[in-house]
């Protein structure tokens, strides 16, 4: 529970798992990383008690504070519990007594109102439904509750939280702040924090302010708060969207997380330049760039105390050196780190992490599949984008593919772990490679029904199995007309869309079948089911959306909502591939419009362009063109007529 009665789960090992809670409940460690919150505590209590006929006496304080001035009798705080009985002391009235003594064991006529630590002795005498039993615990009353203290949690920037302090006293003050917390590298290596200097990294931290008379120098107030400074993290690329079931990393979509080593806090900048780079290379590396729909790169930045790496281990923050010939040499604590960075901060479905070392005499990188080093040139992105291939495709570090045949084996293998199945539902891929061919004005448009290709599972589907819509889109964004015919660069997104009436429903008897003209989706208890006007009886549960009915080797298979993006270019006729269209592409993840990097030698014949700092691209929606807005906007205001053809 996450402490408002709501369960909070995420797939872990980045799909691969089991269920387990997500960040924000503190059972996420079962006590190792966090302490288990009191709503946790409180449910795992009941939960023993009911299955016991034992009597329990319980102090329970929460989360609150006593402070000197403003004390009371304690019963309230006491619980008994046996089986599914409960009640708290204030209800027993004397039933219940408590005996209150200091610090010196000396017993109390009543309970204090002065600063120090307290024990209580409870004793319950037993009544028809509890027995007799007791509990002896202790308690602390702070000073009087004189300061406003403020902090508000941040996003790592280098620098500190801030706070304000502000005490109700008459006379003259000072105050002091120190600060305790954890800095967690991963579920196993957390480094306990306890300063008076400010940190400025990603942990979970408290700051307590004491404030003193300035001329007796005594303490007069206290207060303490939580805080935490979380990981500031960057969608570069973020493929995900609600408007194609399959586009998210539960199922087609693979995120893929960046982040640094050796970067200082002043440094971080670099770090996300480089980062924008690797992406730009990978993108435009095969086979990622025919299928860079389906990837999305998030960046985490991770500050080290110290620039670059060296010949030996040092205050960075994976701990990284390279050998005599400038080979990366890991850790098993950076491997941890680096997957804490992918699973607990961005995303339990993430599938690698990107580590870019910065350090120039790097010469060589290092792969666990899950980790990934590499340095900042392009031979290391290179290796990186290799690496990356051959973990989302089973082959084992250092593997080359050297023949056009294995070259293709390994596309398809990628290909095939993008498709995702899931309740009768075939996630489909779509893809195209038209930004390889060669488009001449002629003055016809260049139509690319032809060009796009649907994938199950690895398994092409037939174009005369589907009906393609079509949108064509300027360099600049802007929805066209219907397909170009002028020279210039240009974007199309084919789109499958399920007809109006293509739901589908699993009968009682486990079948899958189309609604009838009599049936209709109730939604009942949270689910969706199928009823039957005509009968008046249930016959069985919905599928979640409209899909399209394919055959694929004899076998038929549901088709919801997908999309495809691409881009082409139309050469002028006289051969300069120029012409109105021409410029940036946009979005689909990509910076750049042309060429292809090989992902065996590390090649390029092209030099990437770059995307908008900050800004998270997909190939629905880009950080300049925002073709999803403008296509909004065109039907809103009518300024812009959309055809889309269909193909029959």
């Amino acid at each position: 529970m996450d402490g408002t009665g709501r369960r909070k789960c995420e797939y872990d090992n980045g799909g691969d798992g089991w269920y387990r809670p997500s960040q924000n409940c503190k059972m996420r460690f079962l006590g190792s990383q966090y302490a288990f919150c009191e709503v946790c505590k409180e449910a795992l209590r009941k939960a023993f008690c009911n299955d016991s006929n034992v009597t329990k006496l319980f102090f329970q304080p929460y989360a609150e504070t006593f402070y000197e001035g403003e004390c009371k009798d304690m019963k309230e705080f006491f619980i008994l519990r046996k089986g599914s009985e409960e009640v708290t002391g204030d209800a027993l009235g004397e039933e219940l007594t408590l005996t209150y003594f200091d610090k010196d064991e000396k017993e109390l006529e009543s309970y204090p109102n002065e600063r120090g630590t307290y024990t209580i002795k409870a004793e319950f005498k037993g009544n028809g439904t509890f027995d007799a039993c007791t509990l002896e615990t202790t308690y602390t009353v702070e000073l009087p509750n004189l300061m406003d203290l403020q902090i508000e949690s941040k996003v790592y920037d280098g620098e500190p939280a801030e706070y304000t302090c502000e005490v109700d006293y008459d006379g003259e003050y000072y105050t002091e702040a120190h600060y305790t917390g954890s800095v967690t590298y991963s579920s196993s290596s957390i480094d306990a924090y306890d300063s008076d200097e400010a940190p400025t990294k990603p942990g979970d931290y408290e700051i307590t302010v004491t404030a003193f008379d300035k001329k007796t120098k005594e303490p007069i107030s206290r207060k303490t708060k939580a805080y935490n400074i979380t990981f500031k993290q960057t969608a570069i690329v973020d493929n995900n969207s609600l408007d194609y079931p399959g586009a998210s990393v539960e199922y087609n979509n693979r995120t893929i997380v960046i982040t640094g080593e050796g970067f200082t806090a002043d440094e971080q900048d670099k770090f996300e330049e480089l980062a924008q780079k690797y992406v730009d290379y990978i993108q435009n590396t095969e086979p990622f760039k025919e299928m860079q729909l389906y990837f999305n790169f998030t960046t985490v930045e991770a500050e080290s105390n110290q620039s670059g790496i060296g010949t030996e281990a040092g205050d960075t923050y994976f701990k990284l050196y390279y050998d005599k010939s400038g080979k990366i040499v890991t850790n098993s604590a950076g491997d941890e780190a680096a997957t804490y960075l992918g699973y607990n901060i961005v995303t339990a479905y993430y599938k690698s992490t990107i580590v870019i070392v910065n350090d120039e005499n790097v010469k060589e990188g290092a792969s666990t599949g899950r980790a990934i080093y590499a340095g900042t040139d392009e031979d290391s992105m290179a290796y990186a984008a290799r690496e990356l291939l051959n973990y989302l495709t089973n082959h084992s570090a250092g593997y080359v593919a050297g023949t056009e045949e294995e070259i293709a084996a390994q596309r398809d293998e990628l290909l095939e772990s993008l498709g995702q199945y899931w309740y009768y539902e075939d996630y489909a891929v779509i893809l195209s490679r038209a930004y390889n061919e060669k488009f001449v004005e002629n003055g016809s448009p260049v139509e690319l029904d032809d060009y796009f290709h649907t994938y199950l599972s690895g398994v092409e589907v037939p174009n005369s199995e589907l009906n393609y819509d079509i949108t064509y889109y300027d360099s600049d964004g802007n929805i066209l007309d219907g397909a170009p015919s002028k020279a210039g660069t240009y974007r199309a997104c084919a789109e499958l869309n399920p007809p109006e009436d293509g739901y589908y429903m699993e009968t009682y008897d486990e079948t899958v079948r189309k609604l009838t003209e009599t049936e209709r989706i109730v939604a009942n208890g949270g689910y969706d089911y199928v009823y039957d006007d005509a009968t008046g009886a249930y016959t069985g549960w919905a599928l979640y959306f409209p899909a399209t009915e394919v055959i694929l080797n004899g076998e038929s298979h549901l088709i919801p909502r997908a999309r495809g993006w691409t881009t082409f270019t139309i050469q002028a006729g006289d051969g300069s591939g120029t012409g109105d269209g021409s410029g940036t592409e946009g979005g689909n993840g990509s910076g750049s419009t042309g060429g292809t990097t090989d992902n065996n030698t590390g090649s390029s014949n092209t030099t990437s362009g770059s995307n908008a700092k900050g800004a998270a691209e997909t190939g629905d929606t880009a950080p300049i063109t925002l073709y999803l807005i403008l296509f909004a906007g065109a039907v809103i205001a009518g300024g812009s007529v959309v055809v889309k053809r269909r193909r029959r």
